[in-house]
């Protein structure tokens, strides 16, 4: 007894905790940190830090006074995880929580974040970043061909205009989940991309805008692909495009999409060394890589994707445009030479 009032007149004295806050547990705080955050940040992002939050800090200190966690338990946690994910999860991890104890700081329940002395976790920068594997024009077009003239019924019926949009737009997967059939202009030869479907817990989706500003943007497509589209069976305008068969208000599932993807592109046998690799995602690296190679000027791409900034397009594609370091050697050559 006489030791842990010893131990936590220290802590008072050094300033790690205020004296004078309740004993509130770590589960208890997550409902005011929900209602603090509800009103800074999406919904779908505060269902997935939440999320993260149950999962790992509630999980181990859930009962514990937040004022009581020390940095030596949150390194034990921290250590914990790493021996079970990968280090950009746990990293993230990490952030998320040292956001939770800031938020216990702002409202007096301790002095200092017990999270600032912890240990680093190296960021996804620091390790080797998943490599882009694109298909090539010749492999997009066997692929589209193979789903054009596909005639499975346990495949998604609408599995070549999921496909095709996504090569064609570029779009990111949750952004092609959220199209609706109101997003498509028919004389215009576009598809206007303002939301996107997030995920949470399997099977709650939480429509929402996308990554950044730039991300809301008006894609110019061929007229062919929005009549193929406006084509699909629907009832009303705001019915997704992509949807679960027979549930025209309930987009696709994220799972679902992988699985087309991956099944498809084994059976079509275009891209046999990267076809079990394959990511959605790499869809829009495809339609990023096509368009770059043939030329198309890196604003445009930039535009096309919805990047907040162009610097991203350049540090995620720059070793896809086309050398021109010679060329540019024989222009200054020509002029200087005597």
């Amino acid at each position: 007894m006489l030791l842990k009032l010893q131990e936590f007149q220290y802590k008072s004295n050094i300033g790690v905790i205020n004296p004078l806050s309740p004993s509130t547990t770590v589960s208890q705080f997550l409902s005011r940190w929900e209602k603090i955050k509800g009103a800074q940040i999406k919904e779908s992002t505060l269902i997935a830090e939440k999320c993260r939050l149950e999962k790992t800090l509630c999980k181990a200190y859930g009962d514990k006074a937040i004022k009581d966690i020390t940095p030596t338990m949150l390194n034990d946690l921290f250590i914990t995880l790493l021996s079970k994910y990968k280090n950009s999860t746990v990293h993230i991890a990490k952030v998320i929580i040292s956001d939770f104890f800031n938020c216990a700081r702002k409202e007096k329940l301790i002095v200092v974040n017990p999270c600032q002395d912890t240990i680093k976790i190296k960021k996804d920068s620091e390790f080797k970043t998943e490599a882009i594997q694109p298909l090539s024009i010749e492999q997009v077009k066997q692929y589209l061909k193979y789903l054009h003239e596909l005639k499975d019924s346990s495949i998604y019926p609408y599995t070549y205009e999921l496909i095709r949009t996504a090569i064609e737009t570029g779009a990111r997967k949750g952004e092609l989940r959220g199209l609706r059939f109101s997003d498509l202009n028919e004389d215009k030869g576009t598809i206007s991309i303002s939301r996107t479907i997030s995920s949470v817990k399997g099977s709650y989706t939480v429509p929402t805008t996308p990554k950044s500003k730039n991300s809301i943007r008006t894609v110019s497509v061929g007229k062919d692909l929005i009549k193929l589209l406006l084509d699909i069976e629907h009832s009303e305008p705001d019915s997704y495009i992509f949807h679960r068969i027979g549930q025209e208000k309930t987009p696709l599932s994220p799972m679902t999409a992988n699985r087309i993807l991956t099944k498809t592109l084994i059976a079509s046998g275009v891209a046999p060394k990267i076809a079990t690799t394959f990511r959605f995602h790499d869809l829009r690296h495809t339609n990023a890589t096509i368009l770059i190679t043939r030329g198309v000027d890196i604003k445009t791409v930039s535009k096309r994707l919805g990047h907040s900034s162009v610097v991203i397009t350049l540090d995620t594609y720059a070793h896809f445009i086309p050398e021109t370091d010679k060329a540019a050697s024989n222009l200054i050559n020509n002029i200087c030479s005597v």
